[in-house]
């Protein structure tokens, strides 16, 4: 996304939006390979033990059901960390959305400012090879660097 100071607040990443996404898919997740282990623990109870479908002395199903369920077991501590990944980045990537904002901002709003200066700088009465202040022009300013500042002063107060 290209950051304007024209962008809007509600258009910047929203962290809470990701932890709730994240959230649902990681209990989705969870649920799943919930299911799956708890269903190979019951197939193991009812008949896949140890001493079911031997190949050359091996448990074969017993064996292969067993490393299944510890690839489950990985499973469950890899989404906790990719969780914590995603909303680490989720996080970095608000911070510097905010700071370049903050910088667009206050570019915008010290150019404002510079011109109000220089409108104020010239003559309000009437004379001779002097030219007078648009009025409109000088409250146009005025309000948009009112503008702005409130908008920077909103973006201080971000995380």
């Amino acid at each position: 996304m290209t950051i304007t100071c024209d962008t809007p607040l509600e258009s910047l990443l929203d962290v809470n939006d990701i932890k709730e996404k994240v959230e649902t898919y990681t209990k989705i997740i969870e649920s799943k390979n919930r299911n799956l282990y708890e269903t190979i623990v019951n197939e193991q109870n009812r008949g896949l033990s140890k001493d079911s479908f031997y190949i050359d002395n091996n448990p074969m199903l017993f064996e292969k059901s067993e490393t299944i369920k510890k690839k489950l077991e990985n499973i469950e501590d890899q989404i906790s960390s990719w969780k914590e990944n995603i909303l680490s980045i989720a996080e970095e990537k608000r911070t510097e959305e905010i700071e370049e904002l903050k910088r667009k901002v206050a570019a915008k709003r010290n150019q404002l400012y510079l011109e109000w200066v220089a409108l104020n700088n010239i003559s309000l009465g009437p004379s001779i090879g002097k030219p007078q202040i648009d009025i409109s022009r000088k409250q146009e300013i005025e309000d948009k660097l009112k503008y702005y500042t409130e908008k920077y002063n909103q973006l201080l107060t971000l995380k």
